[in-house]
Order: C-alpha cells, then sequence, then structure tokens
C-alpha cells in the first residue's frame, strides 16, 4: 500500500513533525483489522476496474464501429484484430488508440475510487486511533499509566522536534507506541513514587505484599486524553506533495506524449519509404503496352481488321433486330418474356418447357433468315481473313481518359449469331456453313488469345468453350465421315490461350494499382476505409468476408488488413509463381502431397481479393480441359465405328492414343470413363456413354446432374459426372 505521507491524511495542524504523522500512518495500516479491510479494499478494486474496463470497451466498440456488441467475444476479438502486431497501416491500428483511451480512462477511475476509498478508510482509522490512545494498536493491551522514555534518551527515535515527545513500550507485544506532550498525554507523579498497584495494568498488592517503587526517571507516565480530533485529523495537500504529484504526473504525460509520438513517427517514416519504394517499382504504362503488341500480329496495310468488321456487323444486326421486334409487337405484348436473339438458337436450348419458350425458339429462326439475307453473314465470312490486331491497350488506373468496353460486348453478340449459325447448319446439314460459322468464331476468339491480362483470356476461353460444346452436339449418332473429319480439322484449329501467360500480365497490371495506391501516404493513412481501395482496386471492408476472412466473431482466423506496400508485393508475386505452377498441371497432380501448397497472405485484402479471381480462373482452365480432350475421344470413337460397323467395348479397343496421359481426366490422371449403352433405351439413342468423374474425382458410374452439367464441374455437383457426349453440348 501506498504510504499515507505521500498521498492522504495528516494529523492537526499543531502536529509539529512528520515522524509523528508517520506513525499515525502505518498504525493506521497495521492495526487490528486493517489487513482484512484491506484485502476488502483490493477485492472491491479488481471488481470496480473489471466492470468498469468492460463497459470502456464495450463503449470504446461502439465508438468505433458505430454499435453495441452483442457478445463478449466480438469485444475480445475486434480488440485482439486492432493491436495485431503486423498491422500498423491499418485503420484498426488507429481505433487502437479509442480502445487504450476508453480503457485507460476507466483504470484512472479506477485508481481514484480507490483513493478516495482509501482516504475514507485511513480517516476513520486514524480517528479510532485517537479515540482509543489508551490502549496498543496493534494488539489493544492497555498502556495507559506505563512509564514512558524521552525522545532525547534514545539517539535511534525522533525527538521532540518530529512531534515525538516521549515513548512507551507495549508490556504485551512490545510494541511501541509515541507519547505527546502538546497533547496532555504525558503525566507527573509529583516527584513521588506511585505505587505500581495504581497503574491500570497491575493488580491489586495483597496484604503482605510491599509496594514497588519507581526510581524517579521513571516518574513521567503515559496518561491519554481525547483531544479535538476534527482539529488533529484533516487531509493535507502539502506544497510539496503537490509539486511531487505534478513532477509525477508530468513525467508520466510527457512519457506517454514521447511514445505516442514516437509511434506515429516511426508510422509515417514507414508510410513514406513504402510509398517511395511503391513509386520507384510501379511499371510504366509504355512497357507495359509494348509487350502487349509483342503477342498481336502484325497490321497489314489494306486488311480490315477483326474488331472493325465485329463493329460493322453488331450495328446492321441491331437495326434488323430492332425493324423485327417493331414488325411482331403484337406477339411481344402476348408474351410476357418475348425476346427473339440469336441467343436463344443454340445446342444448350434444346429445352423448350412453355409456350413463351417455344415463341422465342420459333421466332429467334425467323429473325435469323433475315440475318441470313442481309449482308451480316458475308461480314462474317470475312472475319478469318481479317487482321486479328486489336486496339485495346493498357490503361493505368489512375487515367483520367474515358474506357469503353463495346469491343467486348459487340464480340459476344456477334460470337451469339456466328453460334446459332453452326445450329441452323447443323440442322439443315450444310456442313460448308457450319465450317464457315465455325471459323469466323474462331476469330472472334482469336483476338484476345495470349496478348492481354487475365480479362483477356477468360474471354477467350469462353468463346473456346461455347464453340467446343458445338462442334461436340455436332458429333451426334449415326454422324457421317465428313461432319466427322471437319469438326476434327476446325477443333484442332482451335488455339488455347495460354493462362500462365495472360497471369504474366495480369501481374503488370496489379502491380500498377498496388503501386499507384501505395504511393500516396494519405490513400494509406486511410487504411481499410479508403474509397479508393474499393472504387479502384475493388475492395471493400463490406465485402471482406466473401474473401473468406475472419469476421469479427471468428477470433481465429486471419483478420483483414492493408499490410505495406512490400507485403503485398511479395504476396501477389507468391501467388502468381503458385498459379503459374498450378496451372501446368492438372488438379489430380495438385492434390498430390508433394505439390507445393498455396501460399497465404496472413488477411491482406488484395491478394485475397486477387486470389478469389485466380482460383476461379484456374478452374476454368481445368474445366476447358475436358470438353477438348472429350471431343478428341469422341471423334476417335465416331472413326471407329465407321471402321469397323460398331462401337468399341473399351477405350483400349480404338487404340493407345485413347489411353494417352494427354487424355486423361484431369480430375482423376486416369483415362476418361467409358461404356456401351443400348441406343433403343436411351433418352437420345447414344451408343456409348462417356464421361469424366467431375469435381470429387469419384466415378459415379456416369451419374448426371439433374439441373444442369455445369453443376457438375463445382462442388454442387458432388456425386455426379461430367456427361461429355451430352447432345446438348457440354455446359
Amino acid at each position: 500500500m501506498l504510504r499515507l505521507r505521500v498521498w492522504l491524511i495528516l494529523l492537526g495542524a499543531d502536529v509539529r513533525g512528520k515522524a509523528l504523522r508517520e506513525w499515525f500512518a502505518r498504525a493506521a495500516l497495521r492495526g487490528r483489522g486493517s489487513r482484512w479491510a484491506w484485502v476488502g479494499l483490493t477485492v472491491i478494486g479488481v471488481c470496480l476496474l473489471a466492470a468498469q474496463g468492460w463497459a470502456s470497451l464495450y463503449l470504446a466498440h461502439w465508438n468505433v464501429w458505430g454499435i453495441l456488441p452483442e457478445w463478449k467475444e466480438e469485444v475480445w476479438a475486434d480488440l485482439e484484430s486492432c493491436f495485431w502486431l503486423d498491422d500498423d497501416l491499418d485503420l484498426r491500428a488507429r481505433a487502437a488508440h479509442v480502445y487504450l483511451a476508453w480503457f485507460g480512462g476507466a483504470i484512472a477511475t479506477t485508481c481514484l475510487e480507490l483513493l478516495v476509498l482509501r482516504w475514507a478508510f485511513l480517516w476513520f482509522r486514524v480517528r479510532r486511533l485517537l479515540s482509543t490512545r489508551d490502549r496498543c494498536f496493534k494488539c489493544g493491551y492497555t498502556v495507559a499509566g506505563l512509564g514512558v522514555m524521552e525522545s532525547a534518551t534514545a539517539a535511534d527515535r525522533p525527538g521532540a522536534d518530529d512531534g515525538i515527545d516521549a515513548w512507551l513500550t507495549c508490556t504485551e507485544c512490545g510494541s511501541e507506541t509515541p507519547a505527546v506532550a502538546l497533547w496532555g498525554e504525558i503525566a507527573e507523579r509529583g516527584g513521588a513514587a506511585e505505587p505500581a498497584a495504581s497503574r491500570s495494568n497491575t493488580p491489586a498488592l495483597g496484604p503482605t505484599e510491599v509496594p514497588v517503587v519507581d526510581t524517579p526517571k521513571s516518574q513521567r507516565y503515559f496518561r491519554p486524553s481525547t483531544p479535538n480530533q476534527s482539529r488533529v485529523i484533516r487531509v493535507l495537500w502539502t506544497r510539496n506533495r503537490i509539486r511531487a504529484v505534478a513532477r509525477v504526473t508530468a513525467v508520466a504525460a510527457g512519457l506517454a506524449l514521447l511514445g505516442y509520438a514516437g509511434w506515429w513517427t516511426v508510422r509515417e517514416v514507414g508510410i513514406r519509404s513504402q510509398a517511395a519504394i511503391a513509386l520507384k517499382e510501379r511499371p510504366a504504362a509504355e512497357s507495359i503496352n509494348a509487350m502487349m503488341r509483342e503477342g498481336m500480329p502484325a497490321q497489314v496495310d489494306g486488311r480490315r481488321t477483326v474488331a472493325e468488321i465485329i463493329a460493322q456487323a453488331k450495328k446492321e444486326y441491331d437495326a434488323i433486330n430492332t425493324d423485327f421486334l417493331a414488325r411482331h409487337k403484337d406477339v411481344d405484348d402476348e408474351y410476357d418474356a418475348f425476346y427473339p436473339d440469336a441467343s436463344v438458337i443454340s445446342s444448350a436450348r434444346e429445352e423448350l418447357k412453355t409456350d413463351g419458350d417455344r415463341a422465342n425458339k420459333q421466332y429467334s429462326l425467323l429473325l435469323m433468315e433475315e440475318v441470313r439475307a442481309s449482308n451480316v453473314y458475308r461480314l462474317l465470312d470475312e472475319l478469318p481473313e481479317a487482321a486479328a490486331v486489336t486496339d485495346h491497350e493498357f490503361r493505368p488506373i489512375d487515367s483520367t481518359a474515358p474506357y469503353s468496353a463495346s469491343w467486348m460486348g459487340n464480340s459476344r453478340s456477334v460470337l451469339r449469331i456466328c453460334i446459332a449459325r453452326m445450329k441452323i447448319a447443323r440442322d439443315a446439314s450444310d456442313l460448308a456453313d457450319f465450317q464457315r460459322a465455325a471459323r469466323s468464331a474462331r476469330a472472334i476468339g482469336g483476338q484476345f488469345s495470349d496478348h492481354g491480362p487475365l480479362l483477356n483470356w477468360l474471354v477467350a476461353i469462353s468463346i473456346n468453350q461455347t464453340l467446343l460444346r458445338e462442334l461436340s452436339a455436332a458429333v451426334t449418332p449415326e454422324v457421317d465421315r465428313a461432319w466427322v473429319e471437319a469438326v476434327a480439322i476446325e477443333s484442332a484449329n482451335l488455339s488455347a490461350p495460354s493462362f500462365a501467360e495472360s497471369l504474366r500480365y495480369e501481374r503488370l497490371w496489379i502491380m500498377d494499382a498496388i503501386g499507384w495506391y501505395f504511393s500516396d501516404p494519405a490513400r494509406v493513412r486511410s487504411g481499410l476505409r479508403a474509397p479508393e481501395l474499393k472504387d479502384k482496386l475493388g475492395v471493400g471492408a463490406v465485402e471482406l468476408s466473401i474473401l473468406g476472412l475472419a469476421e469479427p466473431d471468428e477470433p481465429g482466423g486471419p483478420r483483414p488488413r492493408l499490410g505495406t506496400y512490400e507485403e503485398n508485393r511479395d504476396a501477389l508475386d507468391r501467388q502468381f509463381e503458385w498459379y503459374v505452377g498450378a496451372a501446368a498441371v492438372d488438379p489430380f497432380e495438385r492434390r498430390k502431397p508433394t505439390f507445393p501448397t498455396q501460399p497465404q497472405s496472413n488477411g491482406l485484402v488484395i491478394p485475397e481479393s486477387l486470389s478469389g479471381v485466380l482460383g476461379m480462373a484456374l478452374r476454368g482452365r481445368t474445366h476447358a480441359a475436358i470438353p477438348r480432350r472429350g471431343l478428341e475421344l469422341m471423334l476417335m470413337i465416331e472413326r471407329h465405328r465407321l471402321d469397323r460397323g460398331t462401337y468399341p467395348e473399351k477405350l483400349e479397343d480404338i487404340g493407345p492414343r485413347a489411353l494417352a496421359p494427354a487424355l486423361f481426366d484431369p480430375f482423376s490422371g486416369q483415362p476418361m470413363r467409358y461404356k456401351r449403352i443400348d441406343p433403343a433405351i436411351d433418352e437420345f439413342h447414344r451408343g456409348y456413354l462417356l464421361w469424366s468423374v467431375g469435381y470429387d474425382a469419384v466415378d459415379d458410374g456416369g451419374k448426371m446432374h439433374p439441373v444442369t452439367q455445369y453443376s457438375a464441374v463445382t462442388k454442387s455437383g458432388e456425386g455426379t459426372d461430367i456427361i461429355i457426349n451430352d447432345p446438348h453440348g457440354l455446359w
């Protein structure tokens, strides 16, 4: 416990010395019952600190997040995230100040409350001591009448100058009690010896006992009285104490301010040094565009580009479609969803469930008849010979130039026309028109291959998937050799865009974005609440749960944080390196224990947001391999039928190529599954079934997902397989 001389009690104005005050302080702290009183005071202090500290954390949470927490685990989780050691550039580092301020206020309030309680206890204890001066403060034994020894005769005890005139010793416990002449506590026995029987502690003499007479030096004895307690006891803050408290407070505040200023300085220096590195390492737009142009075919004078032809075809198709809808306004009024369009005509739209579906299919075919009679088909036939040069280029994230993605929308619309044309030609057994439409579709996808970021790759792979679906749908039962060879030629000429090359460009685009973001200290100071983080980089605090990062009620997960530029750069490099390696192998290879585990970013929101996109792109690469390999197997099976007159009993009967690793199921690392079926009982009159085991890598015997084939390539398709020779085409 703190000494009374530092904090509270001083005995009255006529108490002349510090020694007397200190004795009363020690007596108050060590007297009878004081030990349990201090234990009780400690328990009260702990309870006060716990209650007020917890309330302060709740209020701090409300101050930071704007709502009161529902569970204490939520408070602990947010408190832990605020003091995450490697998150010094996050908004939570600033939120830590709020928690510290509130909790520090709770501690200060508890200390003041304890001081008040301690002062009250000492006040009553000293009053008790003064009212019971005739008893020993420690054991309660009567000390009135005991002889006293003058302080001047004891060199090791304080004297009258310190407020103590004499000392007496308790005969029961040996504790010493001071006597103050100013209070009338020392009496004389008039120079005569006083019999010991007159002392309150000595029993009466028997009739035969001889009284003992004190020596002259013991004629002074202790005779306490009850002085004016209100005059003697009072709280005193001396100038020295005020100065001492002021100095301690100033030093504590100065150290706190110095620590905060030091932390802020280190943080600011770190932010600015990271900004300098980000500005230096940010890739230049000119170099990125130069790299993109290296992968593009050279421009040929006098030849129109694919993009120019697509734009003209889209314009003419829109005009035809607008006029067609105007002429069939009555049909539009009849059905709630009337949208005749080329997209309605494809192998994936075979199932017509309602009258509206059948009306859309019927009028879409009529629309395509008008398109066929127009200039659109002629423009589509020019696409294979057109230059695949595109005008899309890299634009820095801070570029103010207007951006238009009309080329992408135009390509999607014209591709739908090509796919509808393939379907119509297949139904009409027009092989020449089927091949022309396939080549036009292949030319549209070629402008996105190997010279752009991940978005270009995704568009190219989507176009390839759509084209492969229609080519696979053309390999129907009893197809003739001419169609088989035509499909084989078109599929062989369909180039696969490089995933690794697209990742190379994507990394440069991302490095430009994070280099721009971290080059401005003002953005970094705002942490996760910076508007640019969401508006420019597509990362927002409200979407963090979608990224798989821990919520406040999940203390064990990674905490979302911004991190430093170097942390983000290194995390992105590790991720891109892993994805490049993962793209070179099939999923069954990645499941092996020897394959490197995917690097973690430890809660960095930018790499975490990117990893989701990269993961979907990697799955897309795997899914793209299935129809390509499956189509080659289907063509081999049909050639075997054309040569032998029957389907093979097993894939081994076709030849070694059917069992080559290049045609393995990417999910199992084994040959695709194959079995003969009876055409008479099959819904689509197929003579065989060819399938992949799908996402779960478990062979379910060719069990198809009841809703859609696409579900079999996602986690929702566990327990089903991917049917390759589906008459509607893959997905």
